[in-house]
């Protein structure tokens, strides 16, 4: 890979996110599309993956979204603890055809 960006938006519908990589795609592993839905383990495979915290605390969130469209939400009271619940509250759109130029999670 030679670069992987995000672009970070928002508005009443909620946070955008667009990630776009650049480099020669075929040399990775991205997994066929299939129907949209929250899977585990995501992030032990290709997938792009966002942190986001209150300034302050310690309790943070951390989303993977795959190219495939399964993603996974996950809360933490501190790093890398796990909270006991983990209460999915967003709804998650893949856009454009993976790996295409234009492709992203909304």
């Amino acid at each position: 890979m030679r670069s992987i960006a995000v672009a970070l938006g928002h508005d009443a519908a909620g946070l955008h996110l667009v990630y776009r990589l650049t480099g020669d795609l075929a040399q990775l592993r991205v997994p066929a599309a299939t129907t949209p839905a929250a899977a585990d383990r995501l992030w032990a495979h290709t997938c792009f993956e966002a942190f986001i915290a209150a300034r302050a605390g310690d309790a943070y969130r951390e989303w993977n979204f795959s190219p495939s469209g399964q993603w996974a939400e996950y809360a933490f009271l501190g790093y890398r603890e796990r909270a006991v619940r983990s209460v999915v509250h967003g709804r998650f759109r893949r856009t454009g055809n993976p790996p295409g130029p234009r492709g992203g999670f909304r």
